[in-house]
């Protein structure tokens, strides 16, 4: 999905709001420095680094592909795919529950 290149991590992607490929270079991140750039807010983050505990995901190392406003952050949420998610940065860690999702005949229900 991402390769080295100078430090910087470079990422293919389908732009949803433009609508073309488009490739940008992000910086890996710890979460504490993401919250010391961006204080109370929402930001849209791309998971680079993580590992499975139990039933949690501990996010490590963090890409932010930018700030979300109040009013926008569900939506976005919402319409956030594969290891993008918005999250507030006060909150001390990244801690994502894992729900495992059992099919029955065609019909979803969580195991938890």
């Amino acid at each position: 999905m991402y390769e080295r290149r100078c430090g910087a991590k470079v990422f293919d992607f389908w732009a949803v709001i433009y609508g073309y490929k488009e490739q940008f270079e992000v910086m890996e991140m710890k979460w504490q420095e993401v919250r010391l750039l961006y204080p109370n807010q929402f930001v849209k983050l791309q998971v680079l680094k993580s590992h499975l505990q139990g039933d949690q995901e501990i996010i490590e190392e963090v890409a932010v592909i930018g700030t979300v406003s109040d009013e926008d952050a569900t939506r976005e949420l919402l319409q956030s795919k594969g290891n993008q998610f918005v999250y507030h940065t006060s909150h001390k860690e990244i801690v994502l529950k894992v729900r495992k999702t059992i099919g029955l005949r065609g019909k979803f229900r969580y195991a938890n």
